[in-house]
């Protein structure tokens, strides 16, 4: 049980129970100027992902999902090379970039 206090071997039911979780993936992003592959993708000063393949204003990258949700719930920039980027989500994904509202505990 999650809802229940400390108990024996919790690790190691946590990390199975958190195994298939995916945080990186490779998403389209679009810049307002050209990209370079390599360059890293930062919010601030912390780094969440690298540009891989680039087609002049628009790339593919390796991005943490969990941290660029993070960045757009607080209204923070994503950057690359000091450029404002926007992480998009295909219309095909299963996956959410958009940030997540925090659960109530039951």
């Amino acid at each position: 049980s999650f809802t229940k206090g400390c108990y024996v071997g919790q690790e190691v039911v946590s990390r199975m129970a958190h195994r298939t979780t995916v945080r990186k993936r490779v998403v389209p992003i679009a810049a307002e100027g050209t990209l370079h592959p390599g360059s890293e993708i930062r919010i601030g000063e912390a780094v969440i992902g690298a540009v891989g393949s680039v087609a002049g204003e628009h790339a593919l990258a390796l991005v943490r999902l969990d941290r660029a949700a993070e960045a757009l719930a607080k209204g923070l920039a994503i950057t690359v090379d000091g450029t404002p980027v926007t992480v998009i989500k295909p219309d095909w994904a299963t996956f959410d970039i958009s940030p997540q509202k925090p659960t109530e505990p039951a």
